[in-house]
């Protein structure tokens, strides 16, 4: 699970988003989609690919939230 956490997209949205280019995040998620097919083909089982998409969902979930704290944080 950790290889996909540490795909350049993660790197990019624990940056400060405003100085990520469109491109960049574009670039970025093309990768992490292909690595996504790279993993399934090599693990070759469903159930494994899905396990590790559904705790990657629960990564991103957590980066949401904490986000968002920061900017309630900010905005007294």
């Amino acid at each position: 699970m950790n290889d996909l956490t540490e795909t350049e997209l993660f790197v990019l949205i624990n940056k400060d988003s405003q100085k990520i280019t469109n491109e960049e995040m574009q670039c970025a998620y093309g990768k992490f989609i292909e690595h996504i097919d790279i993993v399934n083909q090599v693990e070759g089982e469903l159930i494994s690919a899905i396990k590790k998409l559904n705790l990657l969902r629960i990564e991103f979930i957590s980066l949401q939230l904490h986000s968002q704290y920061e900017q309630e944080k900010k905005c007294p």
